[in-house]
């Protein structure tokens, strides 16, 4: 980045807690700073050759004073979120100046570098109070040095400066690497996503320098996907990028890995999957049966226990679930697995919705349409099944076609405890009546229990027995 010369500068620094030592080595920070600016400036703050003291700094540079002093408020209302007093806080704690004078002396930057800014400061404040400034003279230089670098800041250069503990000078070099190379920025990102991250990404500074160096770096970086299994496989092998490259002149087989990963991600997961061996899921590998696999160790999850179950019969179950699961029945096959998992409690699911049963479920809607119109609209209305082997002994037994034409009825019967083979023998013109008759009588009941007492019902009633008396007596006045 091209930078004008600085006429002028007169450093302000009010931090009267500072010792006079930390205070001088400040000044020459910010004097060997405007020095690589062809201006040496004295401690007074004119310039060293002499002159009047102008207090502006030219328009191109870094400059921390002059010019409209609303610029960080402008800036700041293109980046709702960064807070403007915790920016400000911390930004003046950087530059060693009182909060209110932050927006005179920040003219100068850039409404689009803030979050750099902002960035670069927040980390340097946080290594300074952790003690893990290597050189806090020199760190504070390469924070203008990273800062005039990066023309344009990319989420990229954010997250290597938020979400790694590189040093100042590891960032720096980082920076050198991918400046003017949107490929091995692109590149940096990506591994930043594919290593696991807790508080801090779990990259080393050594790996990514390696992966920005290597000759492959363009290739790997053009074709991330595909490679990504494999680096996601060796997060925790510090020659992975010899290995990889090894793997790339041999001729990288990504279908290979892509599979490798599922399984290995698969496997991680201590539930009923794991009764299944990685040799055979690889044999047989089926991207949808790994998804499904995935599914019934959640809907099982927490109520798996291998010593309780026989682990042949175990594992004939899983291997048919696996290598029978396509695009076409996923979906549903999903939508039994997440009823399994919400409707039973964790100490019945295998006595309620054992995998033989739900097994042949997927058996028979694999084969029959009408089953598979039955078990999707039973299980997207939550009907009240009490086990897997009831909607079994339904699908086997029961007039399915009837009873899609009125899931009102199925539902009605679920809750009375009827049964569903019962039920689609039934005529359902004669069960509407007998139930219309039966809604009518339950309305009736219901409005007796819930008609408020009328707070005149006693007045009313004295009345009526006192009319009824003189009725009588005028009847049988007449009747004489």
């Amino acid at each position: 980045m091209s930078v004008n010369k600085i006429t002028t500068y007169t450093p302000v620094y009010t931090n009267r807690d500072c010792p006079r030592k930390i205070r001088d080595k400040e000044q020459s920070d910010v004097n060997e700073f405007l020095e690589c600016h062809n201006e040496k400036v004295s401690s007074d703050g004119s310039k060293a050759r002499g002159g009047n003291c102008d207090t502006r700094l030219d328009k191109n540079a870094l400059s921390f004073k002059g010019g409209r002093a609303n610029i960080l408020k402008y800036a700041l209302s293109t980046n709702p979120l960064y807070d403007s007093a915790v920016f400000t806080g911390k930004i003046a704690r950087f530059l060693n100046l009182r909060r209110g004078e932050v927006a005179q002396y920040s003219s100068k930057l850039k409404k689009h570098k803030m979050p750099l800014l902002y960035s670069l400061a927040e980390k340097f404040n946080t290594d300074s109070f952790y003690n893990k400034l290597t050189d806090a003279h020199q760190d504070k230089k390469l924070v203008f040095d990273i800062y005039n670098k990066i023309k344009y800041p990319q989420k990229a250069h954010l997250r290597l400066i938020n979400d790694t503990n590189y040093s100042f000078e590891q960032l720096n070099n980082i920076i050198d690497l991918t400046n003017n190379a949107p490929e091995k920025l692109s590149l940096a990102d990506n591994l930043l996503s594919t290593y696991p991250s807790k508080n801090k990404s779990t990259l080393g500074y050594e790996v990514l320098e390696k992966f920005l160096k290597t000759d492959s770096s363009k290739e790997i970086a053009q074709h991330y996907n595909d490679y990504r299994p494999y680096i996601e496989l060796n997060t925790k092998n510090s020659f992975v990028v010899e290995d990889l490259e090894q793997e790339i002149k041999k001729g990288y087989d990504k279908a290979f890995y892509a599979k490798k990963l599922d399984i290995t991600n698969l496997m991680s997961y201590e539930g009923v999957a794991s009764a299944l061996s990685p040799q055979f899921l690889q044999e047989n590998y089926n991207k949808f049966g790994i998804a499904l696999l995935k599914k019934a160790n959640i809907a099982y999850a927490g109520n798996y226990n291998m010593q309780s179950q026989n682990i042949s019969d175990l594992q004939k179950e899983l291997a048919f679930m696996y290598k029978s699961t396509t695009a076409g029945n996923m979906n549903i096959r999903s939508l039994i697995l997440n009823f399994v998992e919400t409707k039973f409690g964790l100490n019945d699911k295998f006595q309620k919705a054992p995998l033989k049963s739900i097994n042949k479920v997927f058996e028979v809607i694999d084969k029959d349409k009408e089953a598979q119109k039955f078990v999707y609209n039973s299980l997207k209305a939550q009907m009240p099944f009490e086990s897997v082997e009831q909607i079994v002994r339904t699908l086997e037994s029961a007039d399915l076609k009837k009873l899609n034409s009125r899931m009102d009825l199925v539902e009605y019967a679920l809750l009375n405890k009827m049964n569903l083979d019962e039920l689609s023998k039934c005529e359902f013109s004669e069960l509407d009546k007998h139930l219309k008759r039966k809604n009518r009588r339950m309305k009736r009941e219901l409005e007796k229990s819930y008609c408020p007492p009328n707070p005149f019902a006693a007045d009313i009633h004295n009345l009526k027995v006192k009319f009824n008396g003189f009725i009588d007596r005028l009847r049988d006045k007449f009747n004489k």
